[in-house]
Order: C-alpha cells, then sequence, then structure tokens
C-alpha cells in the first residue's frame, strides 16, 4: 500500500492512519537504506539540496500528512491547529 493511499484511506480513526502513514514511510526509508546503502546515502545527500524535485516530492509527503491531520482535528480526534504547519513539524523529525 502507498503512502497516498494510506493517506486517502478511510479509517474509522485518524489516529489509525497516521500511524499506518508514519510507519510506511520509516519502513520505505529502511528498506531503501538496506538494500542500497549507497543509493540511501545518496539519497540523503540530494535530499538536503534545494531541488525543485525533492521540494515537490517533499511538498506532496507533507500534503497527504496534512490531509490526514485534517480529518482527525475535523472529527475532533485531534486539538485544533494548522494541519500544514504539524504535518511540516513531524515530517522533519520522520
Amino acid at each position: 500500500m502507498s503512502l497516498q493511499t494510506i493517506s486517502g484511506g478511510s479509517s474509522d480513526r485518524s489516529i489509525d492512519l497516521l500511524r499506518l502513514w508514519m510507519d510506511k514511510l520509516i519502513a520505505l526509508k529502511r528498506t531503501n537504506a538496506v538494500q542500497d546503502p549507497e543509493l540511501f546515502k545518496m539519497y540523503a545527500a540530494v535530499n538536503r539540496l534545494d531541488s525543485k524535485v525533492i521540494t515537490t516530492e517533499k511538498h506532496k509527503l507533507i500534503s497527504q500528512l496534512a490531509h490526514i491531520l485534517e480529518l482527525g482535528i475535523n472529527s475532533g480526534e485531534f486539538k485544533a491547529g494548522n494541519s500544514e504547519v504539524i504535518a511540516k513539524s513531524i515530517f522533519i523529525y520522520a
């Protein structure tokens, strides 16, 4: 299941979607690091650059995360706040 699919999911609880999304992101990073450490090292270096491709990909992931958070805010499951700002904060530490 892709991160996009998870973020568009219809779980009864947003916390479940958030947990699943984060677990998938971490698993993808871990798998890439283990399967091809040299490629992952290069990915990490490129990720620090300010390229349009990297920025676009980061924005896509943050938007997915913000969508999940917004679902939780709207349902009262999460405290009210700016879902985009919260998503960026979470993403930085993921």
